[in-house]
């Protein structure tokens, strides 16, 4: 048991982070971390400042709070687990590494500069617009559904690189936009359009 109440602080043996509780990983405290908890549900994970590696370690993690992925690398050994976010705000994905399965249902999705190395999937429930910079690299095939209101906007001010097979799912009433203001964005893959929404 090495986590702590406040960043940097000294073990407490209160256990990891129960489904009440965040998860937070800073510069304070920068070891490697391997999830030994089976199939844990937290309240929320940030990543900011933090250079070391999450091993998930065969574990589903989930989280259902608040969501924000800056730094660090989240692999899988078994490469058959996911971080699982099931949040009511906003996630944010800007310069995470991820080894593992990605898979999110919030209500804003922003993409703004990770690596995603194996398959990941991204749903927008939400109403509201969200602004993704761009910046990232998807490895793996990437699953992208709008199911909410108002726009889903992607690679705003970077360019996205797609290695993988698209998938786009438009079942709302909102729009969703790839490539949205910035050039040189490449797509290596298959691209598949599913559209039900209302302003497809």
């Amino acid at each position: 048991d090495n986590w702590a109440a406040s960043s940097g602080g000294v073990a407490d043996g209160g256990g990891p982070p129960t489904a009440l509780q965040s998860a937070r990983f800073d510069a304070n405290g920068l070891g490697n971390c391997t999830v030994d908890a089976v199939d844990p549900t937290i309240a929320g994970l940030l990543l900011n400042g933090y250079t070391g590696t999450i091993d998930l370690n065969g574990n589903t993690v989930t989280a259902t709070g608040t969501v924000t992925l800056t730094s660090g690398t989240i692999n899988d050994t078994p490469g058959t687990d996911s971080l699982v976010v099931n949040a009511t705000g906003t996630t944010t994905f800007n310069g995470t590494t991820f080894g593992a399965i990605v898979h999110t249902t919030s209500r804003s999705v922003a993409l703004s500069g990770s690596t995603f190395n194996a398959r990941s999937t991204f749903i927008k429930n939400g109403t509201g617009n969200i602004t993704g910079t761009g910046g990232n690299i998807y490895n793996g095939d990437v699953y992208l559904t709008h199911s909410g209101a108002n726009n889903f906007i992607l690679a705003n001010t970077n360019p996205d690189d797609f290695n993988g097979s698209l998938i786009i799912t438009n079942s709302g009433t909102g729009t969703i936009y790839l490539s949205y203001t910035a050039t040189g964005n490449t797509y290596d893959g298959n691209i598949i359009i599913n559209s039900t929404g209302t302003n497809s």
